[in-house]
């Protein structure tokens, strides 16, 4: 029997009712909504818009499908469980486009995020880490990103941007003066027996190896954090972070491909 056509049945008019209500309601919703997760209404820290911000707890198990990002910084302030202070992201970027800026939690069980835009050449943003600290996280248990968004042959991409990381809004640290190092964080989502990185410089159409190591050479479980300190190139430039992940089979599986700016350098050598 065919289900098409109007069957005979209930008016549609509290259907009509329904839609018109959601309607209002999404246009009641604040103009500048960062959420990424369903908000978590109610509760002293729950997920939600705050201000300028979207940030909270939340209940969403965030489950990785392959690698993943989760932290870029020139610059971490260890984060101490003191009086409530505010947290800072720095960047060094320009223009009068926007960037998305995200933290999150990596505590198993404690699901903490914020995510917001902020102005690309503004160069700071500002919360305060009163949930943060209500909640007792360690500077090793977060993790912040920062990136810009644009299209190349029909795909969104993001370009990452290093970030410097503080609770103490007079701090003045920039790429410079910390150690000549970025901190680059991420998870395997998978198991592999040894990884390998590869850093290339973009130079138009042409790619450059600057280095090409293995990391430690031990198994990675899917949900392990893995860190490691990257020089910082000496030339500015487009730069790409390559993982590569060994399976017990022996196959290779290249699962992460970064792609980030650097805005400063020692050296400044043009791209042919």
């Amino acid at each position: 029997m065919s289900h098409c056509g109007h069957p005979k049945g209930p008016s549609l008019l509290p259907i009509v009712v329904i839609v018109a209500f959601l309607m209002a309601l999404s246009d009641a919703l604040p103009a500048n909504d960062y959420c990424q997760f369903p908000a978590v209404p109610n509760t002293v820290d729950g997920y939600r818009m705050r201000g300028d911000r979207c940030e909270g707890i939340h209940a969403v198990e965030v489950a990785s499908l392959g690698m993943v990002p989760t932290s870029f910084t020139y610059f971490f302030e260890e984060f101490a469980n003191r009086s409530p202070s505010t947290m800072k992201l720095s960047w060094t970027a320009s223009g009068d486009d926007s960037i998305v800026l995200s933290g999150r939690g990596m505590r198993f069980g404690a699901h903490y995020a914020m995510d917001t835009v902020a102005a690309a050449g503004s160069g700071t943003f500002s919360w305060s880490a009163e949930i943060l600290i209500r909640r007792q996280f360690r500077r090793a248990e977060l993790g912040f990103l920062a990136w810009r968004e644009y299209e190349s042959n029909g795909q969104s991409l993001k370009q990452y941007v290093p970030l410097g990381v503080s609770h103490n809004l007079a701090s003045t640290a920039t790429q410079s003066t910390q150690g000549g190092v970025y901190t680059f964080v991420f998870r395997p989502g998978k198991r592999f027996v040894r990884m390998y990185r590869t850093l290339e410089r973009v130079c138009n159409e042409a790619v450059d190896v600057v280095e090409e190591r293995a990391l430690l050479n031990r198994p990675y479980l899917g949900t392990d954090k893995v860190a490691y300190a990257l020089a910082i190139p000496k030339s500015v430039g487009l730069y790409r972070i390559r993982i590569e992940g060994e399976r017990d089979d022996g196959s290779y599986c290249p699962h992460l491909v970064f792609t980030f700016i650097q805005k400063h350098g020692t050296v400044d050598v043009p791209c042919e």
